[in-house]
């Protein structure tokens, strides 16, 4: 048995089968590659368009919270105020019932203070006995 003899059963040398030639192979090669360009530049856009929304949805976000920040402070102030005002109005309702308790006087008490106390009305006054145009010596220089 020759080497020729094996040659036709491996295929080199048959005449059925289909030839390929190069240059079909490249042109089919070139025609996958503008696909994949193609696509790989629709994609391309995708990511740019994504990333853009991505920024704007951090943007929206950072002003979001800028705006939580600025509610919960002026919450933060509205309870102190509240609270302080809450004291005041303790304070001065305490300080009215702490005057109230402390000065129970009647009428009549209040006149005689008034009369006879180091505190005097004006028309009790020593002075007012005398002569509206007396002048004390101790006011003579």
């Amino acid at each position: 048995m020759s080497i020729a003899d094996r040659l036709p059963r491996i295929g080199l040398l048959d005449r059925t089968a289909p030839r390929h030639r190069a240059s079909d192979e490249v042109g089919r090669l070139r025609h996958q590659l503008a696909g994949a360009d193609i696509f790989i530049t629709g994609l391309r856009a995708q990511i740019t368009d994504l990333e853009q929304k991505r920024d704007d949805a951090n943007e929206r976000r950072d002003i979001a919270e800028k705006a939580l920040a600025q509610a919960e402070e002026t919450i933060r102030l509205r309870d102190r105020q509240i609270a302080d005002l809450q004291r005041k109005v303790d304070v001065g309702v305490k300080a009215e019932h702490v005057i109230a308790k402390t000065q129970e006087l009647d009428l009549r008490t209040l006149q005689e203070r008034f009369e006879t106390g180091p505190v005097r009305r004006l028309g009790a006054s020593p002075l007012a006995a005398t002569h509206p145009a007396h002048v004390p010596a101790w006011v003579r220089t």
